[in-house]
């Protein structure tokens, strides 16, 4: 499934290298995701854009779709988080489905779920 990001300057997480490959930056810290809706992106895009983040893009990459089914799974609402605090969080989920929140000890599963060589990064339509 196809993960998506979108950043700037000022919240980059994700680095897309020569060749597709992907890297996080700071995962001490969570993170939120788009997984497979990339009207969302286009979306949201579209408004960092008009709020005046002129160098926003959006960020893509391939995980195994096992790391979804276990998001699916494991993951509670946000108005969940202080009883869970080791679970991902559902968010933003009156604007797409599979939108979460990955905090510190998700990480390393999540980097060993990414398909390596299949980052991509694009700016506006």
């Amino acid at each position: 499934m196809t993960v998506y990001r979108v950043e700037g300057a000022g919240n980059q997480r994700i680095k897309v290298l020569d060749g597709g490959f992907v890297t996080l930056k700071n995962a001490k810290k969570p993170v939120f995701l788009n997984f497979g809706v990339k009207k969302r992106a286009d979306d949201f895009l579209e408004k960092r854009l008009s709020q005046g983040f002129s160098d926003s893009k959006i960020k893509s990459f391939d995980v195994d779709a096992e790391f979804v089914d276990w998001l699916r799974v494991n993951s509670v609402p946000e108005s969940m988080a202080k009883d869970f605090p080791g679970a991902p969080l559902k968010v933003d989920t009156t604007k797409a489905v599979d939108q979460y929140m990955l905090r510190p000890q998700h990480m390393s599963a999540f980097f060993d779920s990414m398909l390596q060589g299949t980052g991509r990064e694009f700016g506006p339509n």
